[in-house]
């Protein structure tokens, strides 16, 4: 069962970020080396919590929404926000729309 739980959680950061890249483009794209570890910036808690699942100890992870009782279409992100985005190795979001604010600080970046 546990197995399962896990490909489930790989999955979904898989979808989820395949979803991202596809609909942005960079040409500054961040490298991981053995002294600058994976940084990933989530949308929501949820993409936070499967992303920190997978990494481990191999990198870190900052949520952008951490309350459920935020609306991610209504979000407005702050300048620390986009400062998080824009030092990040890996970005995870919905990429539907649903945090459409989240690709709009990846591609100003």
């Amino acid at each position: 069962m546990h197995f399962f739980k896990k490909l489930a959680t790989i999955t979904t950061i898989l979808l989820a970020g395949t979803t991202l890249a596809a609909c942005t483009h960079s040409t500054n794209r961040a490298t991981t080396t053995k002294t600058k570890p994976i940084h990933v910036v989530a949308s929501l808690d949820f993409y936070g919590e499967a992303a920190k699942a997978v990494l481990g100890n191999h990198g870190t992870v900052t949520t952008i929404i951490k309350s459920p009782s935020v609306d991610p279409h209504d979000f407005e992100p702050t300048p620390k926000d986009a400062a998080a985005v824009s030092r990040a190795t890996f970005v995870l979001g919905n990429g539907l729309g649903y945090d459409a604010w989240l690709q709009k600080l990846v591609k100003s970046n």
